[in-house]
Order: structure tokens, then sequence, then C-alpha cells
């Protein structure tokens, strides 16, 4: 027998957990049947893909089937059937196990339907398959078509033993071409929020603590650089997630990184005291705060922990090795647009690495879909079932909020521009009335909101400050964050004209014989503004740059007055110029 397992991934850089789990208990339970695992991405037709799995010539394929990808999988399917009648088809995933009588009877190319978790219900269906009279009548959690009819099986009780599920991370189950990996270490979330299909199954397992460290020594042994953590809520049992976090810290190789999807409102103050000691940049936190309205809180089944996951949000965004990720969402149920606004504004402040201003999705199967009609939610009836209208947020409301969400992508979660937005938020007011501000003098542009040039961004955002008050701190600090930028391909005199009035000739430079052996000369630049961006009330401040064959990075800074050597990687030498520190010294700062 041979077994394909398929999913249409949303991008080429994501990968498929739930298919992992699936081959390996083919590989591990059937070892006589052949078991090939196939990812694709929405940027595929659906005839290529599937013509690419008829190629394999299988017996049995099996669609892990989301949101994303539903539309594209039947599709597939149909393909498929009508090519070769006699593959059988399997469904399974979250998209497909609320209404799935219904799923079947209307997409009939499918000849097997799994709801819920699907390890246990597969393994039996691949049992059953090997046997010469095949039944399917004994396998709780599988719905599948019988001449003209369709059978539905007795719902299948959650796993408790987690650690039964084969580990693709010891198996080598992974595809080598991708750079992050996801991973779970427990099952379930206890909270009930309304618009997520976690609230159906509240009860949490875990894995036990040794077939983690053993799944996590297999990771640092790998080529990949993150682990991201799928858990629905990872820091729930600090019996379970400090253990995790210690192991991690004491054991990882520098290069790697790990995310996790935590709930700040439940940390103590040993947790703030642990992470103090994580290495720079190693944790990736996101938070889903949501709203702050109370109101809006309340009808989706959250408890209202603003203050205290603000609080925790200030005390961690100090720390250097965390980056951290906060999620927000319009169009909740009792939320209105000035109230978002609201929210944008005071959640922008804490300055996190990444702000996501996603849109409701009123999933199949979620609670938040059954009272639809009763909270006047006005939603696509097609994936991903975004939101359209509400009593709080119109239709034009809803699209503003989304233009906004891109340009924070584009402009703070790149990170391009951090001095820039310091700025901003220090001198001009709300962080949602610049987005405005900047939507308007996109659009006069005619500009679209996706794949725009970076030069093109530093551009507009040039042009627009120039009009307002403290024109000149914002300017120098775009120039600043542009000459920060590692990956950029025009000259700073492109896009900012005046930027030479800044620019500190070679001949006023005077260079150690020791600094000049580690940078030459000719790839040094030194700018005078009129502000220092770690304190915008400070003035002259110089700032020294340093271009190499691949990359520009900021080498440090030095005031009017002398800098105490050991302060910055440069320094400024009297009233003659500026002297580099020694090689030696200069190399050891850069690493760090």
């Amino acid at each position: 027998m041979k077994i394909v397992l398929v999913t249409v991934n949303s991008r080429y850089t994501q990968s498929s957990l739930a298919l992992l789990y699936l081959e390996g208990i083919a590989k591990r339970n059937f070892p006589e049947a052949i078991c090939l695992r196939m990812e694709f991405h929405l940027g595929q037709t659906s005839e290529e893909i599937a013509c690419a799995i008829l190629s394999q010539e299988p017996d049995l394929v099996g669609f892990s089937v989301y949101l994303w990808n539903i539309e594209h999988t039947i599709k597939i399917a149909d393909y498929l059937k009508i090519s070769e009648p006699e593959i059988k088809l399997l469904a399974g995933g979250p998209e497909v196990s609320f209404n799935s009588k219904e799923f079947l009877e209307t997409n009939r190319s499918f000849d097997f339907l799994i709801r819920g978790e699907g390890e246990n219900a597969f393994s039996e269906l691949l049992a059953s398959f090997s046997k010469k009279n095949a039944s399917f009548s004994g396998i709780n959690g599988l719905i599948f078509r019988y001449s003209e009819c369709i059978i539905t099986n007795p719902e299948r009780e959650s796993m408790e033993d987690l650690d039964s599920i084969p580990s693709p991370l010891q198996l080598g189950l992974h595809a080598n071409d991708k750079k992050f990996l996801h991973y779970e270490s427990s099952r379930g979330c206890p909270f009930s929020c309304s618009y997520c299909l976690s609230s159906i199954t509240r009860k949490v397992r875990y894995f036990s603590q040794s077939r983690v460290r053993a799944d996590l020594d297999a990771f640092f042994a790998s080529q990949f650089q993150m682990l991201r953590f799928v858990d629905r809520t990872f820091n729930l049992d600090r019996s379970h997630y400090h253990p995790i976090w210690e192991y991690i810290v004491k054991n990882s190789p520098p290069d790697k990184r790990y995310q996790f999807e935590i709930d700040a409102g439940l940390f103590e103050e040993t947790d703030y005291e642990f992470l103090s000691t994580v290495p720079s940049g190693l944790f990736q936190f996101e938070i889903g705060i949501q709203t702050t309205n109370p109101v809006a809180l309340r009808l989706c089944n959250r408890a209202d922990r603003t203050e205290k996951i603000v609080a925790a949000v200030k005390s961690l965004s100090g720390n250097s090795g965390l980056h951290l990720h906060l999620d927000l969402i319009s169009g909740l149920p009792g939320d209105d647009f000035q109230s978002f606004l609201s929210t944008i504004d005071r959640i922008a402040l804490l300055n996190p690495e990444t702000l996501q201003i996603g849109r409701l999705k009123v999933l199949k199967g979620s609670p938040l879909y059954l009272e639809a009609e009763n909270l006047d939610l006005h939603f696509n009836p097609h994936p991903p079932y975004q939101v359209i209208r509400t009593p709080g947020f119109s239709r034009s409301e809803i699209s503003l909020l989304e233009e906004f969400a891109r340009l924070t992508e584009l402009i703070c979660n790149s990170e391009r521009f951090p001095t820039f937005l310091s700025a901003v938020s220090k001198f001009h007011g709300g962080f949602t009335d610049f987005l405005s501000e900047v939507n308007s003098c996109w659009k006069k542009s005619g500009l679209n909101y996706y794949g725009i040039p970076l030069q093109k961004i530093f551009s507009l955002l040039s042009g627009l400050c120039l009009n307002w008050s403290n024109a000149e701190i914002f300017h120098q600090a775009l120039l600043h964050d542009f000459m920060l930028g590692i990956d950029f391909k025009s000259s700073p005199d492109v896009v900012f004209p005046d930027h030479a009035k800044y620019l500190i000739q070679p001949a006023e430079i005077t260079v150690c014989s020791s600094g000049k052996s580690y940078l030459p000369l000719s790839r040094l630049r030194i700018y005078c503004f009129d502000y220092d961006f770690l304190d915008f009330s400070k003035c002259r401040h110089y700032i020294f740059y340093c271009r190499t064959e691949k990359m520009n990075f900021f080498l440090g800074f030095g005031s009017s007055e002398c800098v105490p050597e050991g302060d910055c990687l440069l320094i400024r030498d009297c009233e003659k110029g500026f002297r580099l520190l020694s090689s030696d010294l200069l190399k050891e700062k850069k690493e760090k």
C-alpha cells in the first residue's frame, strides 16, 4: 500500500506538524507500507499539485485541511478522483472537523474524514486497509462513505498519552529546506475565548519532560534555526514550562531561537527573575492582548487582565533576551472603531518588536460562530471567514484598519525604523494619528500595500515628516535608521538629498594605525546630528557607521565631550577629529 500525506501551506516557508505525526505513525506501525509526505503552498495551482500527487501512484491520499487551503484542497481532490477513481481520499484537520457529515455529502470526491485529533484514528484506518475484508465501523472519530450513505462513527476521546505519538524530531522526518520547525509540548487550552476553536476542548495534556528534553536534544543537533512552540498557552503550569526554559538556556547552541505563545497575565516574580538571565534574543514571546475594551473581553469570555498584561509587557520589554510580539483583533463583539483605535495607541506605546493587528475570523464550530446572528456579526461565508461589519465597526472602518495593519507590518514590524518611530512616539502624538497621516500620503502616491521597496518607504516618510513641527528631529532620525540598514541598495543621497550637511568629511578625520588595519577609512562614515537618539534632550551627537562589502552597521557614538574608553566603540579625540579604539577591542564589542 502506498500512502501520500498532503497539505497546502499558506506559504513556502510553512510546514505541517500534523503530517509529520501521521508519517511517523505510518512508518512505525506499518513498515511494509510506503508513506510519502508532500507539502505544497498556495502559489502552486491545484492541477500542478494534483499531477505531482498522481505521479506517485498512491492508493490513499490524506489531506490536512485548514481554512487557508480548504478551497485549494477540494479542487485537488476533484482532479484526483476524476483522474483515478480508485484512489481513496481522506480529509482531516480543523476546517473539516465541524459539520463533517455535511462536508462529505457536499464534496463527493472524499471517501473518509477524521474529526478532531487524528493520530489513533489514522492508525486504525491503515490497519483496516491491511485486512482482506476491511471494516471501518469500529473506528471512533471516522466518518466514511459507504455506497450512497454517509456513516458517522462515534466521536473519539482526546488522547491522554501524548508520548505515544512518534517524535518527528527524533525520527528526522523534517524537511531540510526550512529554517524553523513547529513543535508542541502540550495540547488543549483551559480558557474559553469564544472566537477560538481551542475553547471547545478545554482539557490540557502534556508531553513528558523526558520526551521534550529528547526532542530538544534533536533540535540542538539539527541545522534548523528556530523552534516555534504551538502550545495554546505555554506558561500555564510552572512545573512544566520552567524546566523546559531552564533546559534550553543551559543547553541550547547560541544560534538557535525559541518562540512561545504566552499569557503575560499569568507571570509571577520568579518568571521575571529567570527571564532576566536569558541570553540576548533567545526567546520570542507571542502575547495575545486582542483588545483593552472590557465589554468586548467579557462578550468573548476572556478575563479582563489588561492592566496586569500591560505591566508585564513593560517589565519584559526592557529585557534584551526577549523579542515581544503583541496581537490585537479588530471587529470583536462589544468593541467599536474608536475604542479599538485607543487600544492600538495604548499598546503601541509599549514598543513591542512586532505589533500585529488582525481581523476577527468567525471560525466554523467556534462558540462565536454559533452566536454570530444574535451578535449581529456579518462575516465572509468563505475562508478565512473574516468579519465584514458589526454593530461597532462599519465596513469602511474595518477596511481602514486593514490598511493600518499592513502599514504597521511595513513600517513597525520590519524593525527598519526604530529611531524614527521613537521620535514619533515622543513628539508626534498617537500612533493611529501617525498611521492615518501615512495612509493618506500612501493613497495620494498611488501605492499598494504589498511588495513596496524599502527605499520607497524611506522616501515617503522623509517627505511626510518635513511638514511636521520638529521636522529636523524626524529627518535626522530617519537618516540614522537608513544608515543602520544592512541590505539597502541605494545611497543615502538618493533618499535624503541634503544628508551631506551632516557628514564629516574624511579630511577632518584622523585614524590610528591599529584601527585602520581593521576598518579601512574609505568605508567609515561619521555624521554629526543635532540630537542624541538615545536621549532626544541632548544635542550635538556624533554617530559612526562602517560599510563593509555585505552590510552597514552602527559602530557607536560619541558626544561633543570626550567619552571614556570602553563606553563606546569610537570616541572623539580632542578637537582634531576622531580616533578608533584598538582593533581588538573593536572586534570584541562588534561580536557582542
